[in-house]
């Protein structure tokens, strides 16, 4: 019966471990549910010396515990007790998730069919949204209850194209030749219909480098051209689709009172009355006769007249059919929009947000990417108010929501962010010294040599997308995204590699 129970653990973390990645996917419960049982079950375990043993061959490890504990302390100059210890709970699984991984060894099953197991579960992630879209069930993709955040949904779909060009031996099944591109492709399509560009770009950067990597291993210099070629052309694209969009005719040398929309210049400023009251007559969706440059249907209207280059009147209202109408109802504001993939869609609110910034000289609320700045611009404040320990873990809410009602005011408090970039909002919380911590725990796998000769290729690739997300995203805020972070860093670097644990 000792053996019994002494040989069991290691299947109990096995299934645990897969209730984890299943809730990340599918369910916040599953992962606090999960967490709460790995801990217990490692507690229940026992074998405190042996395991202390093992965490402190992990300096990985203790520095994902000294980064919670610098978080504890945190709470000691926090006003808002309440929100601190949110805080802690949302971010446990940087103090669960190391000692669990860097003291236990996996079981052969799991290094067997943990990547398999994954790629099943983004196989089914993708194809119900796909099924649901392709016979018009959904409008969109966010109508799925699990799909909380669009930005994480891709993150775990770009994991997964990682897994399948870099874990090597243990993705291959029958006929994984054709399976594996066949679900490249799907994965592709679900992130394009997603719209979310930063895990799109990081699929397609890891599909160059596995690419490239082939490729030099017969001819170098051909990988060297591929690589300039995939230098050079985004930003060119980029460029020439931008100034399809909103590029400045050679003849016009002022932009004061006029706008641009697909290179056709007019004036919404110039208000003809009669098109807003046409428009009311056959519109669903009216526009304020009286606070018509403060309603967004106005702009709208006028925006698709100027993409089709109709004059900004009637005149042009007519010409319009009941499918544009019905389109301007729905907030398309260009007519190359109607028939547009979700991302198309998305990169031209890109495109205008460095238009408006532009054009107006000034950076605003005017999207995803304008708002990021602004967001930036106030935690990079708030560090320098207090910038040696920070506000306080509990306080870091409170300091932006005051940040914004002072400088923002009109703006209302549903876009109150953090930084989104986790550096930064740590530095927020805790200061020089937080940041500095967390900067530490970032790059040691890199730059330490012991750690750097054990890396895997699939281990980099995570790295190099969360690496990425730290800067865009607030990657150990919520529960989900901690969760991810933590677990996808710590279990390929540790928990898959048990032998580093005996150096």
């Amino acid at each position: 019966m000792k053996n019994v129970s002494k040989n069991i653990f290691p299947y109990i973390y096995t299934i645990l471990i897969g209730l984890l990645i299943t809730g990340i996917f599918y369910s916040l419960f599953l992962i606090s549910a999960s967490e709460i049982t790995l801990a217990l079950v490692w507690l229940i375990e026992g074998k405190y010396k042996e395991k202390f043993k093992k965490l402190k061959k992990q300096p990985y490890a203790m520095l994902w515990i000294a980064m919670y504990l610098l978080l504890v302390i945190g709470m000691l100059y926090t006003a808002n007790i309440k929100s601190g210890l949110n805080d802690l709970q949302v971010k446990l699984p940087m103090l669960v998730l190391p000692i669990i991984f860097a003291t236990t060894y996996p079981t052969e099953f799991i290094k067997k069919y943990f990547n398999k197991f994954y790629l099943f579960l983004a196989f089914i992630y993708v194809l119900i949204p796909i099924i649901s879209l392709s016979f018009g069930w959904i409008d969109n993709i966010k109508e799925i209850p699990w799909y909380r955040n669009h930005i994480r949904a891709s993150l775990l779909i770009t994991i997964a194209i990682s897994i399948i060009l870099f874990a090597n031996d243990s993705v291959k099944i029958k006929y994984y030749q054709f399976i594996h591109p066949l679900l490249i492709v799907l994965f592709i399509t679900f992130q394009i219909l997603n719209a979310s560009l930063a895990p799109f770009i990081l699929s397609l950067l890891i599909i160059f480098i596995w690419i490239v990597s082939r490729i030099s291993k017969r001819n170098k210099y051909v990988a060297i051209g591929a690589i300039a070629i995939f230098i050079i052309s985004p930003p060119l694209i980029f460029y020439l689709s931008y100034q399809s969009y909103f590029g400045i005719p050679q003849n016009i040398k002022n932009l004061e009172n006029i706008e641009i929309e697909n290179r056709n210049v007019y004036n919404p400023y110039a208000l003809d009355k009669s098109l807003v009251k046409k428009w009311n007559e056959i519109s669903t969706k009216p526009i304020d006769e009286i606070k018509t440059f403060s309603d967004s249907n106005y702009y709208a209207l006028v925006r698709f007249l100027a993409s089709k280059n109709y004059p900004i009147d009637t005149t042009g209202l007519k010409m319009l059919n009941d499918e544009e109408i019905k389109a301007i109802e729905n907030n398309i504001t260009n007519y190359r929009l109607m028939s547009s993939l979700p991302l198309e869609h998305r990169l031209y609110n890109l495109y205008y947000e460095i238009y408006r910034v532009k054009k107006d000289k000034q950076i605003g609320f005017y999207g995803s990417l304008s708002q990021r700045l602004v967001y930036l611009k106030a935690g990079i404040t708030l560090i320098n108010e207090k910038p040696f320990f920070g506000w306080g873990t509990g306080d870091v809410s409170t300091a932006f929501k005051n940040y914004y009602q002072k400088y923002y005011p009109q703006v209302p408090e549903k876009l109150y962010r953090k930084t989104h970039n986790q550096f930064v909002t740590i530095g927020v919380a805790l200061g020089i010294v937080g940041m500095l911590l967390l900067l530490i725990l970032w790059f040691y796998p890199i730059f330490n040599k012991k750690s750097r000769t054990n890396l895997t290729s699939l281990w980099i690739c995570i790295w190099i997308i969360f690496s990425t997300m730290m800067l865009l995203e607030d990657m150990l805020e919520g529960q989900q995204a901690t969760t991810m972070t933590v677990f996808f860093l710590t279990f390929y670097s540790m928990f898959w590699q048990p032998q580093l644990k005996e150096n």
